[in-house]
């Protein structure tokens, strides 16, 4: 049987420990959070991961060395991938250490498809962005106004500075700015902007993909705490996710008056809450304003999103089959916001197309609608090309997840 799940060990509980530790660590030193970008530092983190992963690469080995099969069609898909990616650096003389980054963040995923189901998988992982979610909401809602009611600063405080020069408490799981004023929700990520393609994934996982039952308590803190972020692009990914959502139950001739009830009732509460704290709230006034005044006018943000567009179009026609120079890719005076075209861009067209087959044998898991699946694309495309998304883990294991094991596991306790 080509797919097979390994285990850690027998029992329970310690499997399960050992596959959350897994999507944990994958989730916390990821080259895009704060603890690896300013806390431990990239390498440091980098190699403290690579030894936590192989060690349980080299133990589930041993475990289940005697019924190892090799997934021909998972190892084929991936290894033409990276094979590309080789190759197109090879004949342009082009190797960097970041290439043999993704390289490794590749074979990480390749790993995860043995030994986690994509029920599974989505389903851990939803439970731990939870987690820091309410994480994240108590130490930038709660213990920042307690502890530091005036954003006080001195010397005794964990504080680290971000790459935009600002101030953060650090709270461990947890990086909140000291200004008392500013109430974005950064999590543990190096900005509001990456934090929301972490809670988008696992919603797009708890409300549109089928299952046997819907988790409304994940579906509520995760959708909280991506409005907390006040991304513009996360917000918007969460109303799209909705509007599928809408149409999926149409298409599925799902709809029912209690369903219209629920929504109509969810949608009421939303507005309701939005006004008393738009209203009432100085800080949570200035924020919503300034969000809508990126979204209508040419800014900082938006300008480096479009240049970023502009730039790697520019990259893959010069040089399209091959990609171009990673350097001239990644080092632009405007910094490179975009992961899927990045791809066209660094190794051509043909790593690029394979990456695009991926999200939509992703969205497919969402519904066989053409109507859907082609709102599932712009989903996707909307809430993966506003950051570099290149050199993190979770972003390759994600992409790879349409090679899990999609079979539900039946009579098993699941956490």
């Amino acid at each position: 049987m080509e797919k097979q799940q390994y285990k850690f060990s027998n029992n329970y509980l310690i499997n399960a420990i050992c596959l959350y530790s897994l999507i944990f660590f994958a989730i916390v030193l990821s080259r895009d959070t704060l603890v690896t970008t300013v806390t431990l530092g990239f390498y440091k983190s980098t190699f403290i991961y690579l030894i936590i992963t192989g060690s349980f690469f080299i133990y589930a080995v041993i475990v289940n060395r005697n019924k190892i099969k090799i997934r021909k069609n998972t190892t084929k898909a991936m290894a033409i991938f990276v094979g590309l990616i080789l190759i197109s650096s090879a004949i342009k003389g082009d190797f960097q250490i970041y290439t043999f980054t993704i390289i490794f963040y590749i074979c990480v995923a390749y790993f995860f498809t043995y030994i986690f189901s994509f029920e599974d998988f989505f389903r851990k992982f939803s439970n731990i962005m939870v987690f820091l979610s309410i994480f994240s909401l108590i130490t930038c809602y709660l213990l920042r106004g307690l502890m530091f009611p005036h954003g006080v600063v001195n010397e005794g405080l964990s504080i680290v500075t971000n790459s935009a020069g600002l101030d953060l408490f650090n709270f461990g799981l947890s990086y909140v700015v000291t200004k008392p004023y500013y109430i974005r929700n950064f999590g543990l990520f190096r900005e509001p902007g990456v934090y929301q393609f972490f809670l988008l994934m696992p919603i797009i996982y708890e409300l549109l993909i089928e299952k046997e039952k819907m988790r409304y308590f994940n579906i509520v803190i995760l959708s909280i705490t991506l409005i907390t972020t006040f991304s513009l692009v996360g917000v918007a990914g969460l109303g799209l996710v909705i509007v599928i959502y809408l149409v999926k139950l149409i298409v599925e001739k799902k709809m029912d008056k209690t369903k219209i009830k629920v929504l109509a009732a969810i949608g009421v509460s939303g507005i309701l809450i939005f006004g008393v704290m738009y209203f009432t709230s100085t800080n949570f006034s200035t924020v919503v304003n300034e969000s809508v005044r990126k979204l209508f006018t040419v800014n900082d943000s938006t300008y480096t999103r479009s240049k970023a567009v502009e730039n790697n179009v520019k990259f893959f026609i010069e040089s399209p089959l091959l990609g171009n120079d990673f350097h001239a890719v990644t080092n632009t005076p405007v910094h490179n916001t975009n992961s899927g075209l990045s791809i066209f861009a660094l190794y051509g067209i043909f790593p690029g197309v394979l990456y695009l087959i991926y999200q939509y044998m992703f969205v497919s898991k969402i519904s066989s609608s053409v109507v859907i699946k082609v709102l599932g694309m712009v989903l996707l495309l909307i809430i993966t090309n506003t950051q570099f998304l290149l050199g993190n883990t979770m972003f390759w294991i994600i992409t790879f997840s349409i090679y899990m094991d999609s079979k539900k596991k039946k009579n098993i306790m699941q956490i």
